[in-house]
């Protein structure tokens, strides 16, 4: 959950989001979006087409690793309103508490983020031929010559 707009709001600014893995990062992109003042594509504005090839402000997050953006819609929102968020040009306070020990869990290598969200037996593609084998086109998008 998100308030449209909530940005510099002294009690909205802020998005509510379950944990679920890596892959909740299109959902806090999703809520943080609202706050931002974006509304969901095809609700008040012509981007509903872009829903369903992962845009990010989607009214149900399709969103994935391999399939997302941000539509024309969300980046004229954005444009809308970010000029009113001056909150965003503040300085941070400096505070003299300490800082926290890192918790356990906090560090995860990038092989275990790919267990996380894909399994056991995943790990990073450690060259760009593993990559162009990937069961979604991989790096089908870029010419594999120009990155070796």
């Amino acid at each position: 959950y998100a308030p449209v707009t909530g940005m510099c709001h002294p009690v909205r600014s802020c998005t509510l989001n379950h944990e679920d893995g890596f892959s909740s990062a299109f959902v806090v992109a999703h809520e943080t979006g609202h706050v931002l003042g974006m509304e969901h594509d095809g609700q008040g504005n012509r981007c509903g087409d872009e829903t369903a090839m992962g845009s990010v402000m989607a009214p149900l997050v399709q969103a994935a690793f391999h399939r997302y953006h941000w539509s024309m819609c969300s980046g004229q929102e954005l444009k809308r309103y970010i000029h009113t968020y001056d909150c965003l040009l503040d300085d941070p306070f400096k505070h003299d508490w300490p800082q926290l020990p890192e918790l356990p869990g906090i560090n995860y290598s990038m092989d275990e983020q790919c267990r996380f969200d894909f399994g056991v037996g995943y790990k990073i593609c450690t060259s760009v031929s593993a990559a162009l084998r990937l069961p979604f086109g991989g790096l089908n998008s870029v010419d594999s010559k120009t990155l070796s």
